[in-house]
């Protein structure tokens, strides 16, 4: 998919201007919500998007699910922007990308999690962010069964569940043997990557499988330590970003580079962790204990 969205150039916020994303992106989210609702844990068809039904494929990494409420999601917000913002691109997971000509993007994944989300489980989202041509300025995650709502930008990070708002803030963390460690799947990483994973699991104090986006979210919330990823999108990171930062996080790539189309990720509770968790998946893991 194209990365135009990446313009090189920065459009210029004031904090009226941001205040006024916040609010966009958050009632996208609100819409999105009501049309995954209804179709998740019901009958709904799955189709693999690398080909073939979900279900026939024996490798776990060969599948790539999509549903109807994904497409439905996302076409809900393109149609929400083209009415409110119809200046601004959207990059999306289902429909890629449309120009605009604000130098704005908003950049959408409608279920981050569409493995979990067809299993029942809600540790899926809705991601919704705002870049402004260099960086990503604004990030939702919302987890509509949860009631949950993850929001960051230079203004703060908080937490929505139901009617109360509450700031986030990482654990501060740094010693690699107490970490708690997220990933979506093991079976993500190949050859050398799933060996560098094996090291850093082997040395943090409990890694957890299957969270996708609310792992992220989790480490923004204090719960868990650090994510590492790899093969990722940008629609399946960049709202993710402001979040993270804001609550206090660091989150780049595995060669600390900065974060633009996706790819490989480390997201940790603080720099000092971040460079140890670097080094072993980059070398080799200080010994435990």
């Amino acid at each position: 998919m194209s990365n135009t969205w990446q313009t090189g150039e920065a459009v210029a916020l004031n904090e009226t201007q941001l205040k006024s994303l916040l609010r966009d992106a958050n009632l996208l989210a609100d819409l999105a919500a009501d049309a995954i609702r209804p179709c998740f844990r019901a009958s709904i068809e799955v189709q693999n998007k690398r080909g073939g039904a979900g279900r026939d494929s024996t490798a776990s990494a060969e599948i790539d699910p999509v549903t109807l409420a994904d497409r439905a999601a996302e076409e809900v917000i393109r149609d929400k922007l083209s009415e409110i913002r119809p200046e601004d691109s959207v990059f999306g997971e289902e429909f890629g990308f449309r120009q605009g000509s604000s130098g704005l993007c908003w950049i959408i994944d409608p279920i981050d999690g569409t493995r979990g989300f067809v299993c029942g489980l809600p540790t899926w989202g809705t991601l919704v962010a705002v870049h402004n041509g260099v960086s990503t300025v604004a990030g939702v995650m919302n987890q509509p069964i949860l009631e949950e709502r993850f929001v960051g930008s230079s203004l703060g990070a908080y937490l929505k569940s139901n009617t109360v708002s509450s700031s986030l803030s990482v654990s501060g963390k740094t010693e690699l043997t107490e970490a708690y460690l997220c990933t979506t799947s093991p079976d993500l990483f190949v050859g050398s990557k799933l060996a560098a994973f094996r090291r850093l699991q082997q040395r943090v104090s409990i890694s957890r499988y299957g969270t996708d986006c609310y792992g992220y979210a989790m480490l923004a919330a204090g719960q868990v330590d650090a994510v590492v990823e790899t093969g990722l999108q940008a629609y399946d990171i960049q709202a993710l970003i402001p979040i993270i930062e804001a609550a206090g996080g660091i989150i780049t790539g595995w060669s600390g580079e900065q974060i633009t189309d996706g790819g490989d990720v480390v997201a940790a509770a603080s720099t000092e962790l971040h460079a140890t968790i670097l080094e072993c998946l980059n070398s080799d893991c200080p010994p435990k204990g």
